[in-house]
C-alpha cells in the first residue's frame, strides 16, 4: 500500500496538485480512500479530477496538510477527501452549467424513456 501512495503522492507533487509544507497546525494523517476492489487511484495521466481542478484558496491551503512517511504535504488543489469538496464542486459546476441545465436534464429524461445508459 505504501507503494502505491508514494506514487500518487509523487505524481501529485510533479503536477503542483499538492507542495511541501514544514508548519502547520492542520496536520493530519494521509486518510486512504478504498473500495472493495482495491484503493481508489485516479487514472488520468496528469493526476487530475474534477475536484483537483478547484484551487483552494491560498490562506486555507494550510488547513488541507497531510503527512506521508517523513514529509509534510498541503493541497493547492481541492482534494476529494474534504468534507465540503462535493459541494463546493456541485456549487461550481451549477456556477459553470446554470443556463444550459435543464436541457440536460430533458436529454437524460429522453435517454431513461428509451432504456439508453450513460457512463
Amino acid at each position: 500500500m505504501k507503494k502505491v501512495v508514494r506514487k500518487e503522492v509523487i505524481k501529485w507533487l510533479d503536477v503542483g496538485i499538492i507542495y511541501l509544507i514544514s508548519d502547520s497546525s492542520w496536520v493530519s494523517p494521509v486518510q486512504y480512500v478504498s473500495k472493495k476492489s482495491g484503493i481508489t487511484i485516479v487514472e488520468n495521466k496528469h493526476g487530475y479530477s474534477g475536484y483537483n481542478q478547484i484551487v483552494v484558496a491560498l490562506e486555507n491551503q494550510h488547513k488541507t496538510t497531510f503527512i506521508f512517511l517523513y514529509s509534510t504535504f498541503a493541497f493547492r488543489e481541492m482534494p476529494f477527501s474534504l468534507c465540503n469538496a462535493p459541494a463546493t464542486f456541485q456549487r461550481c459546476m451549477m456556477t459553470i452549467f446554470t443556463d444550459i441545465v435543464e436541457n440536460f436534464v430533458k436529454e437524460l429524461k429522453r435517454c431513461e424513456e428509451t432504456n439508453h445508459v450513460l457512463n
